[in-house]
């Protein structure tokens, strides 16, 4: 899994290494801890379907996925069906990652199996 939504931020182990590294108080650690949390990751996997299946993710689609991220997590979801503008993704909101991505074209006569929620939006 790899692909960092902001292309601005480090990877969280390098952004605490720097941290750790220059000795910069435990507050700031805990707000870049948190930061990182916050921010989607997309799998291999899901970066080549999105690539391959024509699906651009605009900053409203991945607003609206965080914040589907964010209440699939509250009700303890591990893998999850998100529907979103007639494209289908499937996600780990505990890890905040996007597994796979199925545009509306291949979505017909498609089983979904070993999810334990959905989420329409």
């Amino acid at each position: 899994m790899s692909k960092i939504i902001n292309p601005h931020l480090l990877p969280f182990n390098q952004q605490r290494d720097k941290l750790i590294n220059s000795n910069i108080k435990s507050e700031n650690f805990k707000s870049v801890f948190q930061q990182e949390l916050a921010n989607l990751t997309i799998s291999k996997h899901a970066n080549e379907r999105l690539e391959k299946r024509g699906i651009n993710l605009d900053k409203t689609e991945l607003a609206k996925l965080n914040l589907a991220m964010d209440k699939l997590k509250e009700k303890g979801s591990k893998d999850s069906l998100v529907l979103l503008n007639g494209n289908a993704y499937i996600v780990n909101p505990q890890k905040r990652v996007i597994i796979t991505a199925i545009n509306k074209e291949n979505l017909k006569e498609k089983i979904f199996t070993e999810i334990d929620s959905a989420l329409i939006l």
